[in-house]
């Protein structure tokens, strides 16, 4: 101790200067048990603290050193012998022996396809295998072997050209094989299964392409309410349905037979063929072309619809072969005579049963009479004439007699409908033949009905008869 009473100083304790003790001071008191570089070690409550590198001789049993440069007596764990003679018995809880066969495997792995060998990927991530037994998710763009059915494959090794692969089971695939089977063989069923069969010329059931020896009983076309539909370069060129009816260029006939967009021609070689229709019965009517040489005539039929008693007239001709014949509806005379004599004795004139003829609706219509008439009485009488025709009709008419036409006053030779003209009937002797002509015109209105002649005798009496003899007759004519 050094300084004055009042002002000590400690200089030194049992040799070491203050400093000193005060340096160790401070270092004791930062004693550690962690591994603090330049501390004091500290153990902690349980005696432990933790330290790089020790460097001493051991004694006794290090349970948990990391390194030990000298120890004596024999180690026993995982690691086991004397310092000089160590053993690894174990790592991991792994023998030695079967750490040592695992590195060996290990470093043996390949990705080629050896036996009893561990598989390595090669740089593209590939390797090769026998066969694998898993639950495979993904898509396998290259597999070789047989991949059974229930897996997604076939079960099926090999195939030959030809062969076709068939379902022969719910979770099974067969092959049909092409083998010895010659060209032209046809694919059918057996049992229910595919099978291969000759076609039918060569005596199998199939419809050979180069000809059929058939035995009457074969069908060919559908055994369901389906069409048969019959193709030509590859488009459909005729069809029968399955109630019957074939279409040419059409996939929905309406008839026994119907062509669309097409021409039917009958040809036999230069002789004229026909067009036959059967009626109810066996009788036919038949239409037969002309022995018209290489000149060809196209005819045009009508529109419009024909009125009562028309028939098809050419109503225009052009061309030079071939020729264009328009053909439309022309009216045709209606000719109607008296197949015997009747006699008029009535002062209101009486229609004739003979002389008469069916007009239609909203026509009109000539008409020419010849009528040869005979007055039964000698001192003479005169005829009346007359017409009925359709209500709502109007006629017009003229009357022209052999004899004469009667001369008295205001008693018309011609008139409408309505009027009655008297003629002569004789000149001289009972049983004179006098001829009448009439001649007029009658347009219908909205009613249909006949025209029909009339006749009359201008007085009364036992002896005064009209007579209009057999073979008068009518002839009608509609012009429009």
């Amino acid at each position: 101790m050094t300084g004055t009473e009042g002002a000590t100083v400690v200089s030194a304790v049992d040799g070491s200067t203050a400093a000193n003790v005060h340096s160790a001071e401070l270092a004791a008191n930062a004693a550690t048990n962690a591994n603090t570089a330049s501390t004091i070690i500290e153990r902690d409550a349980s005696g432990n603290f933790s330290a790089g590198t020790i460097t001493a001789s051991l004694s006794g049993n290090a349970t948990t050193a990391t390194t030990a440069t000298n120890f004596s007596g024999s180690l026993v764990g995982d690691v086991t012998g004397t310092q000089g003679a160590t053993v690894v018995s174990a790592i991991g809880g792994s023998t030695a022996a079967n750490v040592h066969s695992a590195e060996l495997a290990a470093n043996a792995a390949t990705n080629a396809n050896i036996a009893s060998t561990i598989v390595k990927r090669d740089a593209s991530g590939n390797f090769s295998a026998g066969t694998i037994t898993a639950s495979l998710s993904g898509n396998a763009t290259n597999v070789t072997g047989t991949v059974a059915a229930g897996n997604g494959g076939t079960g099926v090794s090999s195939y030959t050209a030809g062969d076709l692969l068939y379902a022969s089971g719910s979770s099974a695939f067969s092959k049909l094989s092409v083998g010895a089977n010659p060209n032209g063989y046809v694919l059918t069923l057996s049992s229910g299964l595919p099978a291969w069969e000759a076609a039918s010329g060569g005596g199998g059931s199939g419809w050979g392409l180069s000809g059929n020896s058939l035995a009457g009983t074969e069908v060919l076309g559908s055994t369901n309410a389906e069409p048969l539909v019959i193709e030509t370069n590859g488009a459909e060129r005729m069809r029968i349905l399955s109630g019957g009816n074939v279409g040419i260029g059409t996939i929905n006939p309406g008839q026994s037979l119907e062509i669309k967009n097409g021409a039917l021609l009958l040809s036999n070689g230069g002789t004229a063929q026909q067009l036959q229709l059967q009626g109810t019965g066996s009788g036919t009517s038949t239409f037969q072309s002309g022995a018209q040489s290489s000149t060809t005539i196209n005819y045009t039929l009508p529109t419009a619809q024909p009125a009562a008693n028309q028939v098809l007239a050419a109503t225009a001709v052009s061309g030079s072969g071939p020729y264009a014949v328009t053909l439309g509806w022309a009216s045709v005379p209606i000719f109607v005579k008296k197949t015997a004599n009747q006699d008029f004795t009535s002062t209101t004139p009486a229609g004739d049963n003979q002389l008469s003829v069916a007009l239609v609706a909203n026509a009109t219509y000539t008409f020419d009479a010849f009528l040869s008439c005979i007055d039964s009485n000698a001192n003479g009488a005169n005829g009346d004439v007359g017409l009925a025709v359709p209500t709502g009709a109007t006629a017009l008419y003229g009357v022209n007699s052999a004899a004469g036409l009667y001369t008295l006053q205001n008693i018309p030779s011609a008139g409408s409908a309505a009027a009655v003209i008297k003629v002569q009937l004789e000149n001289v002797t009972s049983g004179d033949q006098n001829f009448i002509e009439m001649k007029g015109i009658v347009v219908t209105g909205s009613s249909s009905g006949n025209l029909q002649l009339k006749f009359g005798i201008d007085r009364t009496g036992t002896h005064f008869t009209m007579i209009v003899t057999q073979n008068s007759y009518l002839t009608v004519t509609r012009v429009q």
